[in-house]
């Protein structure tokens, strides 16, 4: 079950309104990987041509992902995938299914740098 919070908005130091938010804790199996590589700038437009396409045919186990541009620095991108679980992830890997957005950043003169994470904790606003 749920933990309620109260969120109240406020206005010159008074309370304007308030909702409650319900936030459920969540058992983390999910698994996240961050793939990420310099672009210059004239070759953004093709890698979110080439995202949008792989975008197109995603693996079973993949839940979301992201195609991401930092802010503080803008050539660099990442994209961000979540996957139900690791066991998902190694299954596309061993596959070669997790290749394609690999490549994308190798075609576009950038080295890609793969890092994954466990998830252990998180809170799910609902």
């Amino acid at each position: 079950m749920g933990a309620y919070l109260a969120i109240s908005a406020m206005k010159n130091k008074k309370c304007v309104s308030m909702s409650m938010v319900q936030v459920k804790a969540k058992e983390a199996a999910v698994f996240i990987t961050i793939l990420r590589g310099q672009v210059a700038h004239e070759n953004w437009p093709r890698l979110q041509q080439q995202y949008d396409k792989l975008v197109n045919s995603l693996p079973d186990g993949l839940v979301d992902t992201y195609l991401m541009q930092c802010h503080e620095q803008p050539t660099l991108w990442e994209i961000v995938t979540i996957w139900a679980n690791e066991e998902s992830f190694e299954k596309d890997r061993a596959q070669k299914k997790t290749e394609a957005a690999e490549l994308i950043f190798c075609d576009l003169g950038a080295v890609p740098e793969l890092q994954s994470f466990q998830v252990r904790r998180g809170h799910q606003r609902i």
